[in-house]
């Protein structure tokens, strides 16, 4: 059967019913949210090639889209780049999470910082900001998080400083604290180096 025009893509129709499955269970739906996935998917079927879209178009994504946006990294089928996951705050990214398959991992991070001392403000920031972006990029579950991943994460915040002068700081902190939590966690070989 010939697809409609401006039709979802038959392909792309379970990540599409998945979404709006996902908008009802969280009591948001809209009709907004679901024009603008079904947009999406008529530009990029495939979403991983939206992925290969330049850094300026992917970061002037319709706000409309955000949300389908932000499912598709949480459910795995999205890996946007850490140039992209760097220039983004993720805002929503803790109401989502609990109807994801990153959350048990994101919860056996968070119960390891804690075990270490770590305060509830610390956890969160460790794991948005770092946990979460690991876990999107790489597509990998916690337990298998490498240094190369982390090394990764850390040459595209040395890249975003060269490019725009932002600079990385707590992204260093950050990175130190997870590698920390995962080296306690058995995940990590190695004690990490205080930066």
């Amino acid at each position: 059967m010939p697809r409609v025009p401006g039709s979802v893509p038959a392909h792309s129709k379970p990540v599409y019913d998945a979404f709006l499955a996902d908008l009802e269970a969280s009591g948001r739906a809209t009709l907004l949210a679901a024009d603008a996935a079904r947009r999406f998917l008529v530009r990029w079927p495939d979403p991983g090639a939206w992925a290969g879209e330049p850094l300026r178009r992917r970061l002037r994504c319709d706000v409309q889209a955000r949300p389908f946006v932000m499912f598709l990294m949480l459910h795995g089928h999205l890996r946007p780049g850490y140039d992209f996951l760097l220039r983004r705050k993720l805002p929503s990214v803790w109401r989502e999470l609990p109807r994801s398959p990153l959350n048990p991992d994101l919860e056996r991070f968070l119960a390891a910082a804690a075990e270490l001392g770590f305060t509830r403000r610390t956890r969160l920031a460790i794991g948005s900001q770092v946990i979460i972006r690991l876990l999107i990029q790489t597509g990998k579950p916690l337990g298998e998080l490498t240094e190369a991943d982390f090394a990764g994460l850390a040459q595209a915040c040395r890249e975003r400083q060269r490019d725009d002068g932002t600079g990385w700081r707590h992204y260093s902190g950050a990175m130190h604290a997870a590698r920390t939590v995962l080296f306690h966690m058995g995940v990590l070989p190695a004690v990490p180096v205080n930066p």
